[in-house]
């Protein structure tokens, strides 16, 4: 007998996620990214309020937690294409970095072609 040979290509769907997510481009790996920079900036205001000692020290340091989340939230979210700022960063150093290649020519405008 004969066999009959078929190809199927497979076609997978844009916008399937891969993992959980909690909101769209920030998963499990994101949060902890946050709650890290959330920690640190918390250390950071605690430290200030107990440096400062004034009225409005509380006020500042929740100011610098809520700028150090909203920091980390732009710098680790995730967009349509699966790419924080950090990644989109590291693909511009990694292209500064490379060697450039300019091809031109050499045309020289004093000499005409036709002599």
């Amino acid at each position: 007998m004969q066999e009959i040979k078929t190809t199927s290509t497979l076609y997978i769907p844009d916008n399937i996620k891969t993992s959980f997510e909690f909101f769209a481009g920030i998963g499990w790996k994101e949060m902890s990214y946050i709650a890290i920079f959330a920690g640190i900036a918390l250390m950071l205001a605690l430290i200030y309020n107990g440096i400062a000692q004034d009225n409005f020290g509380f006020f500042r340091g929740a100011i610098m937690v809520i700028l150090a989340i909203a920091t980390a939230v732009s710098l680790f979210k995730k967009d349509n294409q699966n790419q924080s700022m950090i990644d989109h960063g590291r693909r511009f150093l990694r292209f500064n970095r490379q060697q450039q290649k300019f091809k031109y020519k050499h045309h020289d405008s004093f000499r005409s072609e036709n002599m």
